[in-house]
């Protein structure tokens, strides 16, 4: 006599496999979402650096990007007076606001010691708002693992480094 159907260890492998497949789903969702949300972010701000390059060489102007001190935001401003380079970006004579990106909605990005101000000028030379030439400059976002925790407890999920070559160049790690 013939049989239809499965048997229960075989319906019990296929549930077990299912299930298996259903956890690592879930346990890896979180971390892809997150680190989805910080590639979008450091995208975001590389392409901000391009356009200030390209406004900076049309417009023959520096242009300056001024990262908060709480770690939510950064400002992109523009020269207003090409004559006169002014180390005070918050200046409004001497710099005129062009774009505030706050990549991650409010949520820390960076930690204030881990970034530089810094400007780029019409050749796309990138120097630290203090210094007299250009400067290789290593900027690193994150993303906390918790949205209560501070960036003091290196409670960080995931991080991306971004270098700024003096002459230009851009290389995310």
């Amino acid at each position: 006599m013939k049989r239809r159907g499965f048997t229960t260890v075989e319906l019990v492998v296929v549930l077990s496999i299912f299930a298996i497949i259903v956890l690592m789903t879930i346990s890896l969702g979180p971390k892809m979402g997150q680190t989805s949300r910080l590639n979008r972010a450091v995208n975001q701000l590389v392409s901000d650096i391009n356009l200030a390059k390209q406004m900076a060489a049309t417009e023959n102007r520096y242009m300056v990007f001024d990262f908060s001190d709480d770690g939510t935001y950064y400002t992109i401003r523009k020269q207003h007076d090409v004559s006169y380079f002014s180390t005070y970006i918050e200046d409004n004579y001497s710099w005129e606001v062009i774009k505030k990106a706050s990549p991650l909605e409010g949520e820390d990005f960076f930690r204030a010691d881990g970034v530089s101000d810094f400007a780029i000028n019409s050749t796309g030379e990138v120097r630290l708002i203090d210094s007299v030439g250009p400067a290789h400059i290593d900027l690193t976002f994150f993303i906390k693992k918790s949205r209560w925790a501070t960036p003091e407890n290196e409670n960080i999920a995931i991080s991306k480094k971004v270098s700024l070559f003096p002459y230009g160049g851009i290389k995310i790690e």
